[in-house]
């Protein structure tokens, strides 16, 4: 706030300390570094104002986030309910486990996001019926197959699955880049 009226000062400067007929290169020079003060203080204050994402709503461990807390946010976790749990697949289970999936989720439609630090919540899909699967261990690669097209997550990190009532209701992968691959099925 101080730097935003400083700025003001520099701009009006000219006009309260120098006569009308002074130098017109004065008068500029004020006007341009004035403006520019006044435009740098403001920074901050824009870029605390974007628009609030989904992934800002829970922030745990300094900035990182669990899937518990993606799935809270997404309103997939209430406190108390038994009948929802995560667990986290052993890397050693994935190729099985992504091999068996479109039979397990057969008939729901499947929503993918990717939410990030620096991009936020993105949709990759919003409702479209899974193909299929798979993890390949030599490329260290999860495809998850819909409809038109392919998403690939490049060296996943750690998958977590939410059951509720033993029904796979999302899956959580996160990449290398600490992006979270989220996968719902309704």
């Amino acid at each position: 706030m101080i730097e935003f009226a400083l700025g003001g000062w520099v701009i009006i400067l000219p006009w309260v300390m120098l006569p009308l007929h002074e130098s017109t290169a004065v008068t500029w020079a004020a006007v341009i570094i004035g403006s520019i003060i006044i435009v740098i203080s403001a920074f901050p204050a824009f870029a605390e104002a974007e628009p609030k994402r989904r992934s800002e709503m829970v922030m745990i461990n300094h900035g990182s986030r669990t899937t518990e807390a993606l799935l809270s946010a997404a309103g997939w976790l209430s406190k108390g309910d038994d009948r929802v749990g995560v667990r986290v697949l052993p890397k050693s289970d994935w190729s099985a486990y992504f091999s068996e999936l479109h039979k397990e989720v057969e008939g729901k439609e499947i929503k993918i996001e990717v939410i990030g630090e620096t991009l936020g919540d993105q949709v990759l899909i919003r409702s479209s019926t899974l193909i299929g699967a798979t993890y390949e261990p030599k490329e260290d690669a999860l495809e998850i197959s819909v409809k038109g097209m392919t998403h690939v997550v490049d060296r996943p990190q750690k998958i977590s699955v939410l059951d509720e009532n033993g029904t796979v209701c999302a899956i959580d992968v996160i990449d290398i880049g600490a992006r979270h691959q989220l996968m719902t099925f309704a």
